[in-house]
Parts: structure tokens; sequence; C-alpha cells
């Protein structure tokens, strides 16, 4: 996406991997740097048909899964955040399965509550977050060991 995260992996993959093998995508306008920074798409990650299409017409085998609403607008829109957090990631595994494609999702110290154990924070701890954007990131885990249990998937031991 064009947050921090997401124009700054570009950028780094685009120099590794070359420019026009990475594509951004987002929901909004991109800016001009955007656009002339590399291939950009328009996806809604609430639009399974509109990712088939671009996984398709670009022959995308690797997604990173950024698309998510953060805990202060997530706090104030509930079902939206609970749709874009955990109803996106479901679109993006089943991409995954119907595609063969390697996805990946990271993690957040979001995922973690306040009665969580700190510095540093096992892999198997008790979570028990207290915002929707760390209960769907903490959510997010056990839908990828369901989706995708087997080799290929790495995840926290």
């Amino acid at each position: 996406g064009l947050g921090q995260l997401g124009t700054g992996l570009a950028k780094l993959l685009r120099s590794k991997y070359g420019i026009d093998n990475v594509i951004l995508s987002d929901i909004v306008k991109p800016s001009k740097e955007v656009v002339q920074s590399g291939p950009y798409v328009f996806a809604n990650i609430l639009d399974f048909k509109c990712l088939q299409e671009i996984v398709v017409t670009y022959r995308i085998d690797w997604l990173v899964h950024f698309s998510a609403l953060l805990s202060a607008i997530g706090e104030q829109n509930v079902p939206l955040a609970i749709r874009v957090n955990i109803e996106g990631l479901h679109n993006i595994m089943e991409l995954s399965k119907q595609y063969n494609l390697r996805v990946f999702v990271p993690s957040t110290i979001g995922a973690f509550g306040p009665t969580s154990p700190r510095n540093p924070t096992p892999n198997l701890t008790i979570q028990r977050p207290r915002t929707i954007y760390g209960v769907s990131k903490a959510d997010s885990t056990s839908w990828i060991s369901w989706f995708a249990p087997g080799p290929g998937t790495e995840l926290p031991q």
C-alpha cells in the first residue's frame, strides 16, 4: 500500500528485482512520485474478483499483505475494520490457494496486550490485545495456520 511500510518495501524490492517486477497497490489515488516510481494498481482488498484479475493480469506470484485499518481508525469503525482486517486476509489466503501464491503477512506488536510478557516477548505467549487492530492481527496467525498448514508455511514456533 501507499503507507510508509508499503512504499518503503516497494522501493527496496524494486531495487533488487527490477522496477517492473514489483506492483504497488492501494485504494487511494497515488501521488505523482508513486506513479513515476513504478507500477501501481487500484486494489480493493474486499473485492475478490478485482484481486483475481490483478493476479492473473500481472502474473503475480508473491503477495505482501499490509492492508489493515490501524487502531485509531479501526476503533472508530469496528465493522469496517473487521471486514478489511479479517475478510481482507481471508481473500488473500483464498487467492494464495487458488493461484499458488507465496504470501507474506507481517505481524505487529499490536497483537499483544498489556498482560503479555515484554523484553523479550516470547513467540508463544498470551496475547489478549485490546484494540480491533490487535485482535485482527492475533487472529491472522490462527487463520494462516488453518489455511496453509504444512510445508512452506512459516509461523512462530
